[in-house]
């Protein structure tokens, strides 16, 4: 069953939850991470229930910069403490102008997907979680 959930809607920021039992993605980031780890604790999730952010349009109260920092930082100390292992990483899929902003906020390269109009974004079954 795919679980679809409004975390927060409107000018105060947008975050939407879409997911089934073995992961989901994060549809705008545009909330405080302490607001998202709250509402996602709600519904019984943590930040390791989702393996993506997708950004819609390029305005703040769809992506909040210093929750994109906080999770960018948060996975950098897990792969530091894991040493070898692996630490799954969140891909960050962006309107193309702002792959460069993205990248500023500490999120690596190689974790940022921007996106053009129309063009169309597959994530892998190892990316989904």
């Amino acid at each position: 069953m795919v679980k679809f959930m409004s975390l927060s809607s409107g000018s105060c920021g947008n975050c939407y939850y879409l997911g089934t039992e073995n992961g989901g993605i994060i549809i705008d980031a545009g909330v405080s991470l302490r607001r998202l780890k709250k509402v996602l604790q709600e519904y019984d999730l943590t930040t390791d229930s989702f393996s993506a952010v997708l950004v819609t349009h390029d305005h703040l109260d769809h992506l909040d910069p210093v929750t994109v920092s906080g999770i960018a930082a948060a996975e950098k100390a897990q792969t530091a403490e894991a040493g070898e292992k692996s630490v799954r990483k969140t891909r960050f899929v962006v309107p193309a102008p702002w792959t460069g902003f993205t990248e500023k906020l500490g999120v690596e390269k190689a974790q940022i997907i921007g996106a053009h109009a129309g063009q169309e974004i597959t994530l892998t079954d190892a990316e989904q979680g």
